[in-house]
């Protein structure tokens, strides 16, 4: 099974550590054992994606990145359809040593999206081996969309450490992973 536990109570399912792609559709069906019934169901993504795109090198020196959000949902509510029980969020993604000076990195975060539409504010920090940061940005009220990516884009390392925002600019599932 791919989520962590599932309330019965709150009809709730909360995924662990890693929240992936996730389609789910709630529907009310009746059964009997003497029907043979066909049903067509539609699974839309609920989940909804903040990807950050480093246009700059990426310096020699950067050992992993740590992202922050203040209102992160790993639990899927079945009967509305959207994240729940939203707290603050940290996840620390090691940059392998294949991608020191390449440009065009991407790195994806996904949420379930919250009843508000927003996780909150969130902070990205790039750290060195010894744990200092080299370099950080921080955006406010991050906006979600089920299926979507929010994208953020721009120069993360230089001196002209500008990084503009794109909204909703692809569809998760078009991604070239999937």
């Amino acid at each position: 099974r791919a989520y962590e536990s599932f309330d019965k109570q709150t009809k709730s399912l909360t995924w662990g550590a890693n929240l992936g792609i996730v389609w789910a559709q709630s529907i009310n069906m009746t059964v009997s054992s003497s029907q043979n019934e066909k049903k067509n169901v539609s699974l839309p993504l609920r989940v909804a994606g903040i990807r950050i795109v480093m246009e700059d090198a990426i310096p020699s020196n950067m050992s992993y990145m740590v992202q922050n959000v203040t209102a992160y949902s790993k639990t899927l509510n079945l009967s509305t359809m959207s994240g729940q029980n939203p707290a603050p969020y940290s996840r620390r993604s090691a940059m392998p040593t294949s991608l020191i000076g390449q440009r065009n990195i991407k790195l994806d975060l996904y949420t379930f999206v919250p009843p508000v539409g927003s996780v909150g504010d969130m902070t990205a920090t790039a750290y060195d081996a010894g744990d200092v940061a080299i370099a950080s940005k921080s955006f406010t009220n991050v906006t979600v969309t089920s299926g979507h990516f929010h994208q953020y884009s721009g120069n993360f390392f230089s001196n002209n450490q500008s990084i503009g925002m794109e909204s909703e600019t692809s569809w998760i599932y078009n991604d070239e992973r999937y």
